[in-house]
């Protein structure tokens, strides 16, 4: 056990036992300052991603929400998070979170992409035309991806997708 505690900061056991003292509101607070010392932003971005990777997409979000702890302005963190929340089928979720990148990052083609997908999935056509309009002025290479995606499959006949598109 001793050496264990080495590799704690030297004030790391006497902090978390006065955790125990304290009302739970300075409890709390102290526990995130203590947290936040020992992992940061990287770790929580990692990790939200390797769980990602084996679909537990609940699991990544919860990394995700701790990054946004620390740094609430992470335009990425909150696409991350819509991806996850579409992979769930939690569309609404999904464009709030994107949206939320979008205002953080205006020219981030990607969120808006998204945004049409969620958008069309859930057959509301004006919508993902409406937001894929806006992707496809950011990046026109999504012309070409809207018409082999999936996400717009209901759409792929619609006169006014195909004119976006074209």
């Amino acid at each position: 056990m001793k050496e264990q505690q080495k590799d704690i900061p030297p004030d790391f056991s006497k902090d978390v036992s006065e955790l125990a003292k304290k009302d739970s509101k300075t409890a709390i607070e102290d526990y995130e300052r203590i947290m936040n010392r020992i992992f940061d932003e990287e770790i929580y971005r990692t990790m939200a991603y390797n769980y990602y990777l084996e679909k537990k997409y609940d699991e990544s979000t919860l990394e995700i929400k701790k990054a946004l702890k620390l740094n609430p302005d992470n335009f990425a963190a909150y696409y991350n998070w819509g991806v996850n929340s579409g992979k769930l089928g939690r569309y609404e979720e999904s464009i709030e979170k994107y949206r939320k990148a979008t205002e953080l990052n205006p020219d981030y083609g990607k969120a808006w992409y998204n945004i049409a997908c969620a958008y069309s999935l859930q057959n509301m056509k004006m919508e993902a035309l409406e937001n894929l309009k806006k992707a496809i002025e950011l990046d026109p290479n999504y012309k070409e991806k809207a018409k082999k995606d999936e996400d717009f499959k209901n759409l792929w006949q619609d006169e006014d997708f195909k004119k976006l598109v074209e």
